[in-house]
């Protein structure tokens, strides 16, 4: 396995063991509750830092899938650490000239 993503997967261990799943089930579990079918997952979400060149861990996600009728519905919901991310991004907005409020007024207006 790569280095990069052994790191990866320390990463998500640690993301785990923070009470970060227990969290993210209850929350899908919460908004799936209503429908008798539904099945959650717990998955890393990875991205690539264009700054230094390796894959990273951006955050966990729960992945779920309600059964209405005879169609699966999936709904995904993750934990996003804006101040980590945010510092990353305005790095990366640094080299690319782009207005790094720009960035982060748009997360903040996703609510991300």
């Amino acid at each position: 396995m790569h280095p990069e993503f052994m790191k990866i997967e320390a990463d998500y261990q640690n993301m785990l063991n923070s009470g970060v799943e227990q969290y993210l089930m209850t929350v899908m579990s919460d908004l799936l509750g209503q429908h008798e079918d539904h099945e959650v997952m717990i998955t890393p979400v990875i991205g690539y830092d264009f700054t230094v060149g390796t894959p990273i861990l951006l955050t966990v996600a729960a992945v779920g899938f309600a059964k209405i009728g005879n169609v699966n519905v999936p709904l995904s919901i993750a934990l996003w650490p804006l101040g980590e991310i945010s510092s990353g991004m305005l790095g990366w907005a640094d080299q690319m000239e782009i207005d790094p409020e720009d960035i982060v007024g748009t997360l903040l207006e996703r609510k991300l």
